[in-house]
């Protein structure tokens, strides 16, 4: 996959995460982002990066990690906080990401936690960076 090609598709999954967001949550989201990078092995966190600065993580001389789920988290200091989680194991053949069929690949659209027994809009729950997970009130 092209750094190109990557960034393109980046740019739509992050889009479709908004507008997904935005039908679930009562929250304002603003279309300023910071995002959060989680390793799905735990081992890795970096968070409030920029949109660069992501590409720059997740693009490796032509290697993009087999999945990246991506979505809202919070909303904080005038941002929208973008969870990025993904796979340790990266790929220059894009037949071997999880969704190869998928336009999107490696990015999958998540929606944020919803309450339990929740049908209507909710209030973004509180989540806790560094542990990345949601918390209770």
């Amino acid at each position: 996959m092209t750094k190109e090609n990557f960034i393109k598709k980046f740019n739509k999954s992050l889009n479709q995460t908004m507008e997904f967001a935005r039908t679930l949550v009562i929250d304002e989201l603003p279309d300023q982002y910071k995002f959060n990078l989680y390793r799905a092995d735990l081992r890795y966190f970096k968070k409030r990066l920029e949109i660069d600065e992501v590409v720059n993580e997740l693009y490796q001389n032509g290697k993009v990690p087999k999945w990246i789920n991506i979505g809202v988290i919070k909303v904080d200091d005038g941002y929208t906080i973008i969870k990025c989680e993904y796979s340790d194991t990266f790929y220059d053949d894009d037949n071997l990401l999880q969704f190869p069929n998928d336009p999107l690949s490696p990015f999958s659209i998540t929606g944020p936690a919803r309450p339990d027994n929740q049908k209507e809009k909710f209030k973004l729950p509180k989540f806790d960076e560094e542990k990345n997970l949601v918390t209770k009130d």
